[in-house]
């Protein structure tokens, strides 16, 4: 990414010099294109302009852009409206009023669309995405939230790792993946590669192999003519040693940031993926426990869409990404006039995750699984500034890794990039440093994270609607808020007007007790964000509600316990899979349910009472059912076959309980 920062500068300045032109004063030619009107305000909004006098050119801005209102349009007019729109939009960001520069910036996008200024119209639209302040409500589930069904894909949570010769991982029990290089067409450097893999094979871990195409688009044509097909015999060869371990294999990495080139050398995105998909087949066809990554970087440069290089579903397993967190580029504060480079690859203050990685997440995520094969916070700038910058290197980490899980399901894999690069300007390496790596270790040690591939106990998150319900209880939320130039805002959360809870920490996690209200009742949420810039109502509905208990623990499901028939408690029986650590399988055409654990296969079928125990039928105390659209079935049924005792608890009839536990661990 950090090659394209200095790209964008003079087409920035091209789109300065037409604004500029617009706004001259007009030709003789011209009069007849301006209201009488415009004259009143238009001198001394000139002078407003020349002397940077912001109050002045909101208040005279906004007049003269009235003055257009109920002419017909024109390039003059066109021009005139989006020029001034944009200077009202720049003198609130000099006064730090972002929010209100939102409605000027969306006018001098719309009229920088009709001019064909379609940079403006990108750079206009990027602030209007940072500008504006979020905030989302979750709630922890143990329901399988996202699931492809791809190749090493887990049910659920986020599995970690660092490049393979990391210093962190000495101290890192819970990894799960580890990151290798290879360079197309270098099969004299397969040692270091060996040496990953025999430690995944060692450890249990997984391998991400970075197979990198070092000269670019001067090599991409020739991959897909076969030029290479004696290093990818040998790359076959190597793979194929290590069956026994699961590998991703990503080929041509942050293709969407080799555009300067591709139109020098004659190559296009076609040749690309006709390169990409030549290794896929042969992995395919020779490497079958090898999944195929595609991976771009998080953010394209003018006019490239990234969709360009996309090589089709039929060859992409994973969808990876490229994503870094630099204070400053080039080793410099951002000079005024290359601001656009800091809004459009999110430098510093414009440093967001969820909005930068919202793109892929968008094209993407509906139908493959996301990970990060490349991460790092900046720590540490040289060149002129040559300064630690870790206060904000810490608080980016904490953005990545709480914020990342909680808002996209489709994330199950990031991988941080620990490796010490002396020539550039942003030091991302954390082995050594004095506080990142323990703060790595305590962010990775949530529940939202996958410990050495076990995803039992893992949880994901379940976001709030504007309208759901809860029991009489306390009830444990996260949030996600994004305001531009803060780094965590202040909220505050509210319950029919009366403070409860408060948060300045990333991932906002509270508790709030709703026990004083009663069944039936409706309350109000209110999430309160920076002192008023941001104020979102959530409408609580009180309801009677069935706790799940498993080990003292409280379950949490995206679809609460249900009673059934004369008493019985139904769960979704993706949760079974963590009340008692079993398989769980699904056979679409014979609405069938099997789990399994230990030798016990229990089988059940919807709408059936019969239920096989190793083969053997036996009678249900309830059916499966399928309610909205999940598959629901008898939870103490099923906990007492694989030995847990179940305990039933309705003294109080608005939180009636049922807990699960093994008799020896008591």
């Amino acid at each position: 990414m950090l090659k394209l920062l200095k790209k964008t500068k003079a087409k920035f300045m091209c789109i300065i010099i037409v604004m500029m032109l617009a706004f001259a004063p007009p030709t003789l030619a011209d009069w007849r294109d301006f209201p009488p009107a415009f004259w009143n305000y238009h001198n001394a909004y000139l002078d407003a302009v020349s002397t940077n006098n912001y109050n002045e050119i909101i208040r005279l801005g906004n007049l003269l852009s009235g003055t257009f209102e109920g002419f017909p349009l024109n390039v003059i007019r066109i021009d005139n409206r989006r020029t001034i729109h944009s200077e009202i939009a720049r003198a609130y960001e000099a006064l730090g009023r972002y929010v209100e520069a939102i409605p000027h910036l969306q006018i001098h996008s719309y009229y920088s669309a009709l001019a064909g200024a379609n940079d403006a119209v990108i750079i206009a639209n990027r602030r209007i995405e940072l500008y504006t302040p979020v905030f989302e409500l979750y709630r922890k589930t143990m329901d399988q939230r996202v699931n492809f069904g791809a190749m090493h894909e887990h049910s659920r949570g986020v599995k970690y790792g660092f490049t393979s010769d990391s210093g962190v991982r000495s101290n890192l029990p819970g990894e799960s993946v580890i990151l290798t290089y290879i360079e197309f067409g270098c099969a004299e450097i397969f040692g270091t590669t060996r040496v990953s893999l025999n430690d995944a094979r060692a450890n249990g871990l997984y391998v991400l192999v970075g197979l990198n195409v070092p000269y670019e688009v001067r090599q991409i044509r020739n991959i897909a003519n076969g030029a290479y097909a004696q290093f990818m015999a040998q790359l076959v060869q190597l793979l194929n040693e290590y069956q026994d371990v699961p590998i991703f294999l990503r080929f041509g990495a942050e293709m969407n940031t080799w555009y300067n080139a591709w139109e020098r050398y004659g190559v296009t995105p076609d040749d690309y993926i006709a390169a990409f998909r030549y290794v896929a087949n042969y992995i395919r066809r020779y490497c079958p426990h090898v999944a195929m990554v595609w991976s771009p970087d998080a953010t394209s440069p003018f006019a490239v869409d990234v969709n360009k290089f996309y090589p089709g579903d039929d060859y992409v397993d994973w969808v990876g990404v490229s994503l870094y967190a630099q204070r400053f580029k080039g080793g410099r504060i951002t000079p005024h006039n290359e601001r656009h480079d800091d809004w459009i690859f999110f430098i510093g203050d414009s440093w967001c995750p969820v909005i930068q990685m919202r793109e892929i997440i968008e094209l993407y995520g509906d139908r493959k699984p996301i990970m990060i094969t490349e991460s790092g916070v900046g720590h540490f700038v040289r060149g002129s500034l040559n300064r630690s910058e870790t206060a904000w290197a810490e608080i980016a980490l904490q953005k990545m890794y709480v914020y990342l899980p909680m808002v996209f399901p489709q994330i199950k894999m990031i991988v941080y990039f620990d490796v010490y690069r002396p020539l550039e300007y942003t030091d991302f390496r954390i082995t050594g440093h004095s506080t990142l790596p323990d703060m790595y270790r305590s962010l990775v040690s949530s529940s939202a994270f996958v410990q050495a591939n076990n995803t039992r106990g893992v949880h994901t998150f379940r976001h709030m609607e504007n309208a759901f319900s809860v029991g009489r209880e306390t009830v444990e939320f996260f949030g996600y808020a994004h305001v531009f130039r803060q780094d965590v805002p202040l909220v505050v959360f509210s319950l029919n007007g009366i403070e409860v809870a408060r948060s300045s920490t990333v991932g906002y996690n509270v508790a709030i007790d709703f026990s004083r209200f009663n069944v039936g009742e409706t309350v109000v949420l209110t999430v309160n964000v920076s002192d008023g810039l941001f104020i979102r109502n959530y409408y609580v509905t009180i309801e009677d509600e069935i706790k799940l208990i498993l080990h003292g623990q409280r379950v949490v499901t995206e679809v609460p316990p249900v009673i059934m028939g004369i008493g019985f408690t139904m769960v979704p029986v993706r949760i079974i899979s963590d009340l008692v650590g079993a398989d769980v399988g699904w056979n679409d055409a014979l609405r069938q349910v099997t789990i399994g654990k230990n030798g016990t296969t229990l089988i059940l079928t919807i709408d059936s009472s019969i239920a096989l125990v190793n083969g053997i039928e036996e009678e249900l105390t309830h059916p499966p059912v399928l309610e909205g659209g999940r598959t629901l079935v008898p939870v103490a049924w099923i906990a007492r076959q694989f030995g847990l005792q179940v305990e039933w608890d309705d003294s109080d009839i608005t939180a009636r309980t049922v807990s699960l536990f093994y008799s020896h661990l008591n």
